[in-house]
């Protein structure tokens, strides 16, 4: 009954987190030419550090390189402070250890729109082997261009995968741990 209940609240906490996602990614504007150069400097290297991770662990499902290549230009997960919020003077610590009191973010940018229920998102368990949540589905259109967003952890200790697909295709598959 207490394992049920844990899994209930981290499917919330995943939810709302969605939901957080497609506020910031609905209320966000392009960038000027110079800030997407530096944003395309920092994705080439955010891009390196994430391959360098995932190789060194084995992923339950490998991501898809031409459908990320195809909708985003950087994405990565982070954390900051407890109580704190993600925004353009407080940027996320780009990160894959978490503690329970981190705040669990994601921060990207588009190089197009997605249509209205192509983006969904799991948070896959590895010890269980299997997905904390059923993948769901943003039923809205994602305009291009940058986004942040933020929530509390509030996941148990553990070793997770955070899954992004386009289309039912997996774009995104970044391991993580809370410790």
């Amino acid at each position: 009954m207490k394992n049920k209940l844990q899994v209930h609240k981290v499917l919330a906490v995943a939810f709302m987190a969605f939901v957080v996602l497609i506020i910031v990614l609905a209320g966000c504007k392009t960038q000027s030419p110079a800030e997407t150069e530096a944003t395309e400097t920092a994705s080439v290297a955010s891009e390196s550090s994430t391959t360098t991770s995932t190789t060194e662990v084995q992923l339950s499902e490998q991501p898809d390189k031409a459908k990320y290549e195809e909708y985003f230009k950087d994405f990565y997960i982070g954390k900051l402070p407890p109580g704190e919020q993600a925004n353009p003077f407080n940027i996320p610590e780009k990160t894959t250890v978490f503690t329970s009191q981190d705040q669990f973010c994601t921060v990207g940018e588009l190089k197009k729109t997605i249509p209205s229920g192509s983006l969904a998102i799991a948070i896959y368990d590895r010890a269980a082997g299997q997905d904390l949540n059923p993948k769901a589905v943003f039923p809205v259109e994602l305009k291009s261009g940058g986004f942040m967003g933020n929530q509390p952890l509030d996941f148990p200790t553990g070793k997770y995968e955070y899954k992004l697909y386009v289309d039912d295709v997996l774009a995104i598959n970044i391991p993580f741990e809370v410790k």
